[in-house]
């Protein structure tokens, strides 16, 4: 299974959208200490939800190397900081990170990313959902998000082709 990291601009809107029990089955989904806490905060949306799919190790715990001071992560937050981190440190294949600085440094440093907007497509592509249940998706994250017009744009052209990368490994047969 493909392990991914992912941070917690895109954890929330994924569990609000009702993804994150399909995620957890097409992909090993990794969070950072820094992730965790702020997805687990008491009263925050999702936040046993968090817990449970830690402990039923649906979520997988990676602890990220420590970062110097004059770290090329210092702008970033603590989350995106140690997801970022332990990617360089070779923890999963991609990231998901709606975080714009975040995404920024992705884009920068080449490092392969999606955004939480991209997730249904992904999904669709790997046959996880069919075309309504995807665009049902797509519309509640475009809801609960704040996309610009040309990250809308892209999510909504993107083909197949372009997800590629980021497809989960094949279904096994049950």
């Amino acid at each position: 299974m493909k392990a991914v990291l992912i941070d917690a601009s895109s954890a929330i809107p994924l569990f609000k959208a009702d993804l994150l029990e399909i995620m957890t089955r097409a992909f090993e989904l990794c969070v950072v200490p820094a992730v965790f806490e702020e997805i687990t905060v008491v009263g925050r949306e999702g936040a046993a939800e968090f817990k449970a799919a830690l402990a039923a190790d649906k979520l997988k715990w990676i602890v990220p190397p420590r970062l110097s001071s004059d770290d090329s992560l210092a702008a970033l937050g603590a989350g995106e900081r140690e997801t970022l981190a332990a990617f360089d440190h070779g923890a999963a294949r991609f990231v998901i990170m709606d975080d714009r600085k975040g995404a920024l440094y992705c884009r920068g440093r080449r490092i392969p990313y999606i955004n939480a907007l991209l997730c249904p497509c992904v999904l669709r592509a790997a046959g996880y959902l069919d075309r309504n249940a995807q665009t049902t998706v797509f519309d509640r994250l475009l809801q609960l998000g704040r996309y610009s017009r040309s990250v809308t744009a892209y999510a909504r052209g993107c083909s197949a082709h372009d997800l590629d990368r980021f497809l989960p490994d094949p279904k096994r047969p049950a």
